[in-house]
C-alpha cells in the first residue's frame, strides 16, 4: 500500500501537480480590504517639472473571503477618484488588484481639492458608499522674499466639508538652507498662513531657503454585516516654497 502512494505521489509529481497552488476554503471568512493613498503633486515639487498639477493614485484591494471561506468574486473591479474610472495594473497571485493612476487637476482651487472615492464591487455590488478627502494647496506664489526680523508666511487652502470621513490628521514643516535644517510638526492643523519668526530659521540674509509642509490624513471606513468591506484612505500634500532672506527690508 505504501509503495502504492508513493508511486501516485511521483506521478503526480512528474505531471507538475502543485497542491499548493490549487484553492481551498479558508477556516476563517476575511473582509474585503481596499487601501487608498491619494498623493498631491504641485509643479513646482523641486526636480521634477510637471506641465500641471495632479493627484498620484495608488491602492490595493484584498477581496478576502466570504462565511464559507471561499475567496469573494470582484464583480466590478474599477476604482474611481474624482470620477476618473482607474482599472487595475496588476493582479498577485494571492488574488490582490494594484491600481497605480495620475489623475490633472485643471483650472484653479484656491479653496484646496476635494476629491470623491468610489471602491470596486465585490459579490453583487457590494461596495461601501461614495466618500470625499480634502487635500490642502498652497496658495499665492511658490517664491518668497523675508526680511531680517519679520515673519515668514505660508498661506495654503483647506476645504472644510461635511462629507469628508473623520480621522487622524498631522502636518510636518521643513526649512533648510545650506547644511541647516529647521523642522516642527503637530497633530493640530495650523490656520493659514503659518506665521514662524525669521530669527528662528536658519541660514543668512542674502540666501535662498526651501520650505516643505507636508499634510497627512487618515480614515477608515468600517463596513460590519454581510458586504464586511474595510476602506482605508490615506491622503499626502506636499506644498512647497523657495524662500529669500534679505537683509535689508527695502530690498523686499
Amino acid at each position: 500500500m505504501r509503495g502504492i502512494l508513493l508511486l501516485a505521489a511521483a506521478l503526480l509529481a512528474g505531471w507538475g501537480i502543485d497542491f499548493r497552488a490549487i484553492t481551498s476554503p479558508c477556516e476563517v471568512s476575511q473582509p474585503t480590504r481596499l487601501e487608498v493613498l491619494l498623493r498631491y503633486e504641485d509643479p513646482n515639487q523641486s526636480g521634477f517639472f510637471l506641465p500641471e498639477r495632479g493627484v498620484t493614485v495608488s491602492a490595493l484591494l484584498a477581496p478576502g473571503t466570504d462565511e464559507k471561506g471561499w475567496p469573494r468574486r470582484v464583480a466590478d473591479d474599477a476604482l474611481y477618484v474624482a470620477g476618473v474610472r482607474i482599472r487595475p495594473v496588476r493582479k498577485h497571485r494571492d488574488g490582490t488588484l494594484e491600481y497605480q493612476a495620475w489623475i490633472p487637476l485643471r483650472g484653479p482651487t484656491p479653496e484646496g481639492i476635494l476629491l470623491s472615492v468610489s471602491a470596486p464591487g465585490v459579490d453583487r455590488e457590494d461596495r461601501p458608499p461614495v466618500v470625499y478627502e480634502v487635500i490642502p494647496v498652497r496658495v499665492g506664489a511658490d517664491s518668497l522674499e523675508v526680511a531680517a526680523g519679520g515673519e515668514l508666511r505660508l498661506p495654503f487652502a483647506r476645504q472644510q466639508s461635511s462629507w469628508v470621513l473623520p480621522g487622524e490628521e498631522s502636518w510636518q514643516l521643513g526649512v533648510s538652507g545650506g547644511a541647516a535644517r529647521w523642522d516642527t510638526s503637530s497633530v493640530r492643523l495650523p490656520s493659514s498662513p503659518l506665521v514662524l519668526p525669521v530669527a528662528s530659521l536658519p541660514g543668512a540674509p542674502g540666501g535662498w531657503l526651501h520650505a516643505r509642509l507636508v499634510f497627512q490624513r487618515r480614515a477608515v471606513l468600517d463596513r460590519a454585516g454581510t458586504s464586511r468591506y474595510r476602506l482605508e484612505l490615506h491622503s499626502v500634500a506636499d506644498l512647497i516654497w523657495r524662500v529669500r532672506r534679505t537683509a535689508d527690508p527695502t530690498l523686499r
